[in-house]
């Protein structure tokens, strides 16, 4: 009885070891390279959705008989003092890099494509589907994936990184992010047609900090994986970036051009 109770708790104990080691280590905060995603960094889609979402009133259905209406907003200008944009969680923002891509300093007008869902014409949800800082007054018609970062709090964020790099070294992160979802917390309203309690996934708030400010959202589906592009025009030249919040489905497949 001894010997069967000591290899019990030996597969216990070896069972939280594989969990933290190999299952953990799917849950890092950041994710810049290509093992932890389906493509290589720089691969190039063109999803319609890219552009259409930020159509006011563009429909789009999938296969399960909803309905996808989209409402764009001008959420704020996005200041970068130092050129360097970190997206991500803002509660794991001290342990990201910032985007592989030198940028003007200055600031940067930042759109959010909203989406109601109706199935059977009764609205049953509202979900922030894509993110976009826009770098040109060109459109984007092409867009090379760039990074990804987890979610284990529901919200997603842009902020600049010289700023994130000062709160870091005077050890007031912690102070930093309370109070920026403290006041992320206050916007929600429950929106017209809804009449009864719902989620907090279409929330926005530009935030001011010193010479520049945070954007922060609410994540797509919450908790997850989402991806970021860098878009560019006709001409081959970079205009946005695009945070993709994964609501409305797309085929990388059939999307990709290599």
């Amino acid at each position: 009885m001894e010997n069967i109770l000591k290899i019990f708790i030996s597969i216990i104990i070896l069972y939280g070891l594989i969990h933290f080691f190999i299952l953990g280590a799917h849950k890092s905060k950041v994710i810049n390279d290509t093992k932890d995603s389906f493509y290589s960094v720089g691969t190039e889609f063109t999803p319609p959705i890219f552009s259409l979402g930020f159509i006011d009133g563009h429909i789009h259905k999938d296969d399960n008989g909803n309905v996808y209406k989209m409402h764009p907003l001008y959420i704020g200008n996005l200041a970068l003092t130092s050129g360097k944009i970190v997206v991500g969680e803002p509660y794991y923002f001290f342990d990201i890099e910032p985007l592989d891509i030198a940028l003007k300093i200055g600031t940067y007008p930042v759109y959010l494509a909203e989406v109601i869902i109706k199935k059977k014409n009764l609205v049953v949800d509202k979900r922030n589907a894509l993110v976009k800082v826009k770098l040109a007054s060109s459109p984007a018609v092409t867009w090379k994936y760039k990074a990804s970062f987890s979610v284990d709090g529901g919200t997603g964020g842009y902020f600049d990184y010289q700023n994130l790099k000062e709160i870091i070294s005077n050890q007031n992160f912690d102070n930093f992010i309370d109070s920026v979802m403290k006041e992320f917390g206050t916007t929600y309203t429950i929106p017209k047609p809804f009449h009864e309690k719902h989620h907090l996934y279409h929330q926005y708030k530009n935030i001011s900090y010193k010479d520049s400010n945070i954007i922060i959202f609410s994540a797509g589906w919450g908790d997850g994986v989402y991806n970021s592009y860098i878009g560019y025009d006709s001409e081959g030249n970079v205009v946005e970036i695009l945070t993709d919040l994964g609501v409305i489905w797309w085929d990388p497949k059939v999307y990709s051009r290599s």
